[in-house]
């Protein structure tokens, strides 16, 4: 069944897995994985009469998607319509035939996560991946689009900085720029609690409590990048942005800035459907339960949308991301250490 003209999301936001078998040390995978167990999306929950609005489809990054137990019929599904694929990967299975697989696919955007080109700091991040293997990749989509005289698919790396291996950054934004990639995109590590319990990332890994040189470190970055054809966005200086609290009071509403619960469909590898990526706990319905197009309309969501609209806006929210680079709030310790 369509959904209906009043209703329909612009992006479609999809977990093929939430299964990673990589330890990278600032997420929170494997508390995901303790709460709600491994799960695979099958293609026959994502509702086809979305690619009748949707133009982009976006792989979520709970997991790795390249462990999916049915990415090849995802991929197969996605191959019968006009829609844009972006997605994002630790790189370490990123073979020719999947890259094949992904390009016979409107593949829009690939984005690596490659924290450092210093192999034993890369190492002690993502755990579990070699930086050799993940350069690898991105030299291979790199050479097939000069090859195709394409400007499709955007390489984009992302870089999470933090403590160990914030010094090393301008190192790794030449060379990742002189390999020719066309974004990459830093930003500040979120130090989950239950990594930080677990052992699996130190409290003083987080740059809140290293601004200085993470101020110093980031103005020669800025210097250093000037004029580069590759386009790299850095992520706000803590001594250059101004203190605004996330008050629900205030009268800022979200709804201005953040269109998420109205335009993108997001769906998770257990079938729940979310009003954001961000607001993981609000769970509008499960589409192993319901329809898309009931969930989508009911009274929680337009609820949850309402709140957004007002000065007093969802809890889910106070902590998301959105607010914290909308409300310049990048130097609240909250944000940085959850």
């Amino acid at each position: 069944m369509p959904v209906p003209d009043a209703v329909r999301p612009k992006i479609l936001r999809v977990e093929p897995t939430n299964q990673c078998s990589r330890s990278c040390i600032m997420c929170p995978n494997k508390q995901i994985i303790r709460d709600q167990g491994i799960h695979h999306l099958h293609p026959t929950l994502i509702p086809q009469g979305l690619f009748e609005s949707v133009r982009d489809v976006v792989f979520l990054q709970n997991g790795e998607f390249t462990e999916a137990k049915y990415l090849q019929d995802i991929l197969v599904l996605l191959q019968r319509y006009p829609v844009r694929l972006h997605v994002t990967t630790n790189g370490t299975n990123v073979t020719d035939g999947l890259l094949e697989q992904l390009l016979a696919t409107s593949l829009a955007s690939i984005t690596f996560s490659i924290d450092s080109v210093d192999p034993i700091i890369f190492a002690s991040i993502r755990r579990g991946c070699h930086l050799d293997v993940v350069l690898r990749g991105v030299r291979r989509v790199i050479l097939r689009k000069r090859e195709t005289d394409s400007i499709l698919p955007i390489v984009q790396t992302n870089v999470t900085i933090m403590r160990r291996n914030i010094e090393a950054l301008p190192e790794a934004l030449l060379t990742l720029a002189d390999l020719g990639v066309d974004v990459i995109r830093v930003d500040y590590a979120r130090l989950h609690r239950f990594s930080v319990e677990t052992g699996d990332i130190d409290r003083d890994e987080s740059l809140y409590f290293h601004q200085d040189l993470s101020d110093k470190t980031l103005a020669q970055c800025r210097r250093i990048v000037s004029g580069r054809s590759c386009k790299v966005w850095l992520p706000p200086m803590f001594g250059r942005v101004v203190v605004k609290e996330d008050d629900p009071s205030s009268g800022q509403h979200i709804a201005n800035y953040c269109q998420q619960p109205w335009t993108d469909a997001v769906i998770w590898a257990n079938g729940n459907v979310t009003p954001c990526t961000g607001a993981q706990e609000v769970i509008w319905g499960n589409l192993r339960e319901s329809s898309f197009e009931s969930i989508w309309r009911c009274r929680r969501a337009n609820n949850f949308r309402r709140r957004l609209e007002s000065p007093h806006c969802p809890k889910a929210c106070l902590q998301c991301v959105c607010v914290a680079e909308s409300r310049t709030s990048y130097n609240r310790k909250s944000w940085h250490v959850l």
